[in-house]
C-alpha cells in the first residue's frame, strides 16, 4: 500500500472456497501451546497489552464454521475449522537530466534480510534537512531497508525525453549514507505510454519494452551508485494497480523484458517480482497464488529472483491460523506461494514482504486487542493491536528460512482525515508523537533509543 496507490481490495469475512485445506488443524492444546509461546516473547520483550498493537488489513473470507477462540491468543476471533495451524518452518547509457553524487556513496553487498520501511512517494517532497532527520530516525530503530516508487510516469514525462532522476538520486544518495539498503519499485507508466483510454498512470504499458528500456537506463544509472535491487510494478494482481483489469499473460512479458534489461546493464542485479497484494480471485482481481502460478505458466520463471508478497493480516495477527489470513498463504494453505514456487523448482528463491502493516483509524469497524469483531468486517485497529502484529511480524519472519525482508507500511501517518485508511498506516502519528507499534518495533529489533 502507498499514499500514491492504494492496496488491494478489502474482502468481507466469509467462506474462503479458493484453496483446499492442508492437513487437519492442530489440537488443541498444541495451538494453546504455540500461542502462549508467542505471548511469552512479547512479555519477556517488554510489551503490556496495553503498549503493543497489531496492523492487519481484511482480506480474505472468514470461514462461517468458527470454533472457540483460543484464550492464549492476545487477541479473540474463529479461526477456520479446516485450516492447518502453522508449524515452525525448518530453516531450509541513459539520458538523463541529473549527474551523478560527487562523492559516491559507501559500498553496499547484497542482503536479503532485514527490517524495512516501505513509503511510497513520501519522501519526495521532503527538504534536505527533512529526508536526513527521517533517515536517521529511521536508521535508529535499527532498520535497514527503505522501498519507495521509482515512478516512470515522473521520471520520463514524454515521450523519447531525458530522464530526470533527480528526486530518486536524493533519497538514494542519503540512504546509502547512512547504510540503508534501497528497493525502487519500478512501476506506473507516463501518458504517452498506455491506452489512452485507460486515462491512468497505473495502466498496463502499451508496449513492455519501453518499460524495459526504462528499467534497463534505472539500472545503468543506480548500479554505480550501489543500487542492485529492483522490484516491477506494485500489485499487478489487482485492478487498482494494473488498469483496465489484471492480466498475468501481459505483466509476465513486462517482467521479463524488464529483468532482461536490468541485468544486462548490471548482471548482480536482483529483481523482485510485483509484490502481490491479497486479493480473491473476483471482480476482475486475482488471488497471489494463481497469480503466480500463472507467471510460471507463462513462462516468467527465471525473470525474478524472488517472489514479492503483501500478506497484511489486520485484523489479526500473522500467526493467526485462518484461511483468511494472507500471511498464511505464504506457506501454510494448499496451495501455497512456497508450494508453487517449489513445484516450479524454485525452492533457493525466497519471498520478499515488501509491504505489511495495519492502519489504525478509517471509516468502518474497528478491531482491538481484545475482540477482533470480525463479525462487522473491521477496516481498521486499536493502536495497541497495530503493535501486536507488528511484534509478531517480526516473530514470525524470523523463523521463515524462505523470507527475505520484510518491509512496514509506513513510517509516520499520511494525515487525520477518519474518511480513508490511508492515512494512519504509521508507526507515528500524523503530529509525530510515537504509537505504541513504534516501541514495539524498537524492542523487537533490540534497540532502545527516544525520539
Amino acid at each position: 500500500m502507498h499514499y500514491t496507490a492504494l492496496h488491494g481490495e478489502m474482502r468481507d469475512f466469509k467462506h474462503d472456497t479458493q484453496h483446499e485445506p492442508q492437513k487437519p488443524l492442530k489440537p488443541l492444546s498444541q495451538r494453546v501451546l504455540l500461542m502462549l509461546g508467542i505471548a511469552g516473547l512479547a512479555i519477556l520483550l517488554g510489551l503490556s497489552t496495553e503498549r503493543i498493537g497489531a496492523q492487519f488489513r481484511p482480506i480474505a473470507s472468514h470461514d462461517t464454521a468458527p470454533e472457540p477462540s483460543v484464550p492464549a491468543i492476545p487477541g479473540p476471533g474463529p479461526a477456520s475449522s479446516t485450516f492447518a495451524a502453522p508449524a515452525p518452518i525448518a530453516q531450509p547509457q541513459s539520458k538523463s537530466t541529473a549527474t551523478n553524487p560527487t562523492a559516491p556513496p559507501p559500498a553496499m553487498t547484497a542482503n536479503t534480510s532485514g527490517f524495512g520501511i516501505s513509503v511510497g512517494d513520501d519522501f519526495s517532497g521532503l527538504s534536505e534537512a527533512q529526508l536526513g532527520a527521517r533517515l536517521d530516525a529511521i536508521v535508529a530503530l535499527g532498520i535497514t531497508w527503505l522501498r519507495f516508487d521509482a515512478d516512470w510516469s515522473y521520471i520520463q514525462r514524454e515521450q523519447g525525453g531525458a530522464y530526470n532522476w533527480r528526486v530518486i538520486d536524493r533519497i538514494v544518495v542519503a540512504a546509502h549514507t547512512r547504510g540503508l539498503q534501497v528497493l525502487p519499485i519500478l512501476d506506473f507508466s507516463p501518458w504517452w505510454a498506455h491506452d489512452p483510454e485507460c486515462g491512468s498512470s497505473r495502466c498496463q504499458p502499451s508496449d513492455p519494452m519501453q518499460f524495459a528500456a526504462f528499467a534497463g537506463a534505472a539500472a545503468v544509472h543506480f548500479a554505480p551508485q550501489g543500487v542492485h535491487d529492483w522490484e516491477i510494478w506494485n500489485e499487478p494482481n489487482i485492478v487498482r494497480f494494473w488498469q483496465p483489469a489484471p492480466d498475468p499473460a501481459a505483466y509476465a512479458r513486462l517482467l521479463e523484458d524488464a529483468s532482461a534489461a536490468i541485468k544486462k546493464a548490471d548482471p548482480s542485479a536482483q529483481v523482485i517480482s510485483g509484490g502481490l497484494a491479497s486479493a480473491e480471485t473476483s471482480d476482475g482481481n486475482i488471488a497471489p497464488v494463481d497469480f503466480l502460478q500463472a507467471l510460471y505458466t507463462d513462462g516468467a520463471g527465471p525473470s525474478f529472483d524472488a517472489v514479492g508478497f503483501h500478506p497484511y493480516s489486520f485484523p489479526a495477527l500473522p500467526s493467526y491460523p485462518a484461511q483468511w489470513n494472507a500471511w498464511q498463504e505464504m506457506a501454510a494453505t494448499n496451495p501455497s506461494l512456497r508450494s508453487v514456487m517449489v513445484a516450479h523448482g524454485d525452492s533457493a528463491k525466497k519471498i520478499w514482504i515488501t509491504e505489511f502493516g495495519a492502519p489504525t483509524g478509517g471509516p468502518g469497524a474497528g478491531a482491538d486487542v481484545g475482540d477482533y469483531n470480525l463479525a462487522d468486517n473491521p477496516d481498521h485497529v486499536s493502536e495497541a493491536l497495530q503493535a501486536l502484529i507488528l511484534t509478531d511480524a517480526v516473530t514470525q519472519v524470523r523463523e521463515l528460512s524462505f523470507a527475505g525482508p520484510l518491509f512496514w507500511y509506513t513510517y509516520i501517518d499520511l494525515g487525520t482525515d477518519p474518511g480513508t485508511t490511508e492515512n494512519f498506516y504509521g508507526l507515528l502519528r500524523y503530529d509525530g508523537s510515537k504509537k505504541p507499534a513504534f516501541d514495539a518495533l524498537m524492542q523487537a529489533l533490540g534497540k532502545a533509543i527516544k525520539l
